[in-house]
C-alpha cells in the first residue's frame, strides 16, 4: 500500500472543528506504524486541496485500483484513512472511508468488470480475480479496502473495537480538528523510509537514516487555502537531536530556496522551527504554486528511480 503517497502529499498536502471520525478508527490495526487521514471536503475547497486529492488517489494503489477495478466513484468520499503496519515494504494496509455509497451499485459493477464476492461475518466482501484486493462496506456510509486479510482483520475489528493509545489519539485528535490532511507515525522515522529512498539519498550524498534514526516519532498537518499552512511535530531520543533535526531542516530549506528557485524567499523564511527539550516543532507556509513544483520534483525523482 503506497503510504508514502499520502506523506509526500502531507509534508509537501473542513474547517475547524471537524476531527477524525471515531468509528474509522476503531477500524485501523492496532500495531499500526503510519497512519494519514483526509478531510475530503475541506481540501477539495481549495486548487491545492483537490491537487493533492487527485495525486492521492493516483499514487494510492488500493484507493486507484477500487476506483478502477470496482468501479468506486472517488467523490463519494467525506473522509479517508490510511493505514499500514508494514513499513518500509507498504504491502499490506487498509484505506477506510466515510461517504456517500450505494453499497449493491458498486459490487454490481465490480461483478461486471470479473471481480469475485464472498460472505465474511455477514458482510459481502469483493475481491479481485486474483484475490489480492479486497472491498467491503459496513452499511452505506463506510468503506474498507486493502490486501483481503487487512479488509477481513478491520470487518473482525468492526465488531470487536479496540482502545487506541491516548497519546495516538489525542495527537490525531489534536491535527484532524485544524487541519484538512495529516500523517502519523508510532514507530521510529527511519523505519519508514523504502528502500529507494535511502539508495536516492545516498547517491545525492545524503543518509536520510542518519538523519532520521534518532527521531521516535513524528507526526505533521496541512492547512489548504491560497497558502497552505504546513505543521509537524518530531519527537527525538534527545535534546541535542531535536536541534541538530531543526538545524538541518533549516539548511535544507535554504538549499531548495536557493539552488533550485522551487520555493520564494517569502516561503523559506516563514519556516519556523522551535525545539524544546527532546521536542521539535516546526511550521511554514507554500503557495499553489510551489507546491506543485516540489511536488513534481519528488514525484520526477520517485519515477527515475524505477526506472534504474
Amino acid at each position: 500500500m503506497s503510504l508514502r503517497a499520502l506523506t509526500i502529499a502531507t509534508l509537501v498536502f473542513a474547517g475547524a472543528g471537524f476531527a477524525a471520525d471515531k468509528k474509522l478508527l476503531t477500524l485501523v490495526m492496532p500495531d499500526v506504524k503510519v497512519l494519514g487521514g483526509v478531510n475530503v471536503r475541506g481540501a477539495a475547497g481549495s486548487p491545492m486541496g483537490r491537487f493533492v486529492l487527485g495525486a492521492m488517489m493516483q499514487r494510492n494503489q488500493q484507493l486507484q485500483q477500487a476506483s478502477t477495478d470496482f468501479g468506486l466513484d472517488p467523490r463519494s468520499f467525506r473522509e479517508v484513512l490510511v493505514a499500514s503496519n508494514s513499513a518500509p515494504k507498504y504491502d499490506a494496509g487498509i484505506a477506510v472511508a466515510r461517504g456517500s455509497f450505494a453499497p449493491a451499485s458498486v459490487i454490481s459493477k465490480a461483478v461486471g468488470r470479473g471481480a469475485l464476492t464472498e460472505k465474511y461475518r455477514d458482510v459481502t466482501l469483493v475481491t479481485d480475480a486474483k484475490h489480492l484486493l479486497g472491498l467491503a462496506f459496513l452499511g452505506s456510509n463506510v468503506l474498507i479496502t486493502g490486501d483481503v486479510a487487512s479488509v477481513k482483520s478491520a470487518i473482525d475489528r468492526a465488531s470487536t473495537p479496540w482502545s487506541m493509545p491516548v497519546a495516538l489519539s489525542t495527537r490525531i485528535s489534536q491535527l484532524s480538528a485544524v487541519d484538512d490532511a495529516w500523517v502519523v507515525s508510532t514507530v521510529s522515522a527511519s523505519a519508514l523510509l523504502p528502500a529507494s529512498a535511502v539508495s536516492a539519498g545516498a547517491a545525492r550524498g545524503v543518509s536520510p537514516q542518519n538523519i532520521l534514526r534518532n527521531v521516535e516519532r513524528m507526526s505533521a498537518g496541512v492547512k489548504f487555502g491560497k497558502v497552505a499552512t504546513v505543521s509537524a511535530l518530531a519527537q527525538a531520543d534527545s535534546p541535542e537531536t531535536a536541534q541538530l533535526l531543526g538545524n538541518t531542516l533549516k539548511l535544507m530549506v535554504n538549499l531548495l530556496q536557493a539552488q533550485t528557485q522551487n520555493l520564494t524567499p517569502e516561503s523559506a523564511q516563514s519556516l519556523v522551527v522551535d525545539p524544546q527539550g527532546n521536542l521539535l516543532n516546526l511550521s511554514f507556509h507554500v503557495t499553489d504554486a510551489e507546491f506543485r513544483r516540489v511536488y513534481q520534483m519528488v514525484a520526477g525523482a520517485n519515477k527515475a528511480e524505477k526506472k534504474m
